[in-house]
C-alpha cells in the first residue's frame, strides 16, 4: 500500500520505519531535515511538501507535537478518498472535529494514539488504540499494527483519543508523585540510588514499571530525550481540562499540569519530561 508519514519525531520516525519494513510503499515528511538521512537508508521517499506526500498515499499517517500544527496540517490536506490515521495525541472534542470537517471533504479521519516509549517504537513494541468510522477503520488497523505489539479498536470517533488522554492524566499523576517522593526522600537523608533499586525491586504497590524506568532518570537525566517535557505538559493540561469539563475536577490531575508548567518556566521543555523532579525540588526549596 502507499503510505504517507508526516512527522518524523522520536515516535514517528520508528513508526514509518515499521511500515516501510512491513512492506508498504512510504513516502515523509518533517518540518526540519534532520531525520531525512535515516529515512533514506531505510529505503523512504522523502516529500517535496505536505501536498506532494498526500498525493503519493492511499493511507496518510500523523504524528504531530502541537495542536496547533495537527489544525494546520490537516486544513490542508485535500484528496477525497484518502484516510488519515492521527498517532498524535488531541482531546477528544478535537478528534471529533476533525473527523467531521475531513468527512465533509471526502476525507476519512482515524484516531490511533501510540502508548509506549521512543525506545518501545524503535522495536515496535508500542500499543495503540484506533477508533472512528468503521470502513477506514477496517482499512487502517492492519496496517498500523504493523508497527506495534497490538491494537484495539475502541469505537467511534472520540474514542480512542479520551482513551489516551485519560491514561496519559494518569500516568502524569503518578510520574509527579514520584518526583515528589524522590525529593522527600532526598530531604529525609536517604541514600537515592538505594532508594530508587529498593523500589524498583521490592515487588510493592510502587514498584510500577513507570517508576523503574523514570525514578533513575530523574536522578540522572537523561541527554537523549525519549519524551520532551513540552509534549508531557501539553498532555497533562489536556487531562486537566477534559476532568474539569466533565464536572468532576480531579485536583491530582490540576497539581500534576500545574508541576509540569512549573519545570517548564524552568526551561526544561527540550528536556526529558524526568526533568519534572527539578520543579519539584525548586518548591521544596522555596
Amino acid at each position: 500500500m502507499r503510505v504517507g508519514y508526516v512527522g518524523l519525531g522520536a515516535m514517528g520516525l520508528p513508526f514509518a520505519r515499521h511500515l516501510k519494513e512491513a512492506g508498504h510503499d512510504v513516502t515523509v515528511l518533517n518540518r526540519s531535515d534532520r531525520p531525512y538521512a535515516a529515512a533514506r537508508a531505510a529505503g523512504m521517499q522523502i516529500a517535496d511538501s505536505l501536498e506532494d506526500c498526500v498525493a503519493k498515499s492511499e493511507v496518510l499517517f500523523t504524528c504531530l507535537p502541537s495542536l496547533e500544527i495537527i489544525e494546520d496540517v490537516y486544513a490542508r490536506i485535500d484528496k477525497p478518498g484518502l484516510i488519515c490515521v492521527d498517532n498524535s495525541t488531541v482531546p477528544q472534542d478535537m478528534a471529533r472535529r476533525l473527523n467531521a470537517s475531513l468527512k465533509a471533504r471526502g476525507i476519512a479521519y482515524v484516531e490511533c494514539p501510540i502508548f509506549g516509549s521512543a525506545w518501545d517504537a524503535e522495536i515496535a513494541q508500542t500499543y495503540l488504540v484506533i477508533s472512528g468510522d468503521d470502513a477506514p477503520v477496517e482499512t487502517a488497523l492492519p496496517v498500523a499494527a504493523s508497527s506495534a505489539r497490538g491494537i484495539t479498536h475502541v469505537g467511534g470517533p472520540g474514542a480512542a483519543s479520551l482513551v489516551k488522554i485519560l491514561q496519559n492524566g494518569l500516568g502524569h499523576v503518578q510520574m509527579v508523585a514520584i518526583a515528589e517522593t524522590l525529593v522527600a526522600a532526598e530531604k529525609a537523608g536517604l541514600d537515592l540510588d538505594r532508594f530508587v533499586e529498593v523500589v524498583s525491586d521490592c515487588g510493592g504497590m510502587a514498584s510500577t514499571p513507570l517508576f523503574r524506568r523514570k525514578a533513575p532518570q530523574m536522578l540522572d537525566l537523561p541527554n537523549e530525550t525519549g519524551a520532551k517535557l513540552a509534549i508531557a505538559a501539553k498532555d497533562a493540561k489536556e487531562a486537566a481540562r477534559l476532568f474539569a469539563e466533565l464536572g468532576a475536577e480531579n485536583p491530582l490531575i490540576a497539581v500534576a499540569s500545574d508541576a509540569y508548567q512549573h519545570a517548564m518556566s524552568m526551561g526544561n521543555a527540550d528536556n526529558d519530561f524526568a526533568s519534572v523532579i527539578e520543579a519539584r525540588r525548586a518548591d521544596w526549596s522555596s
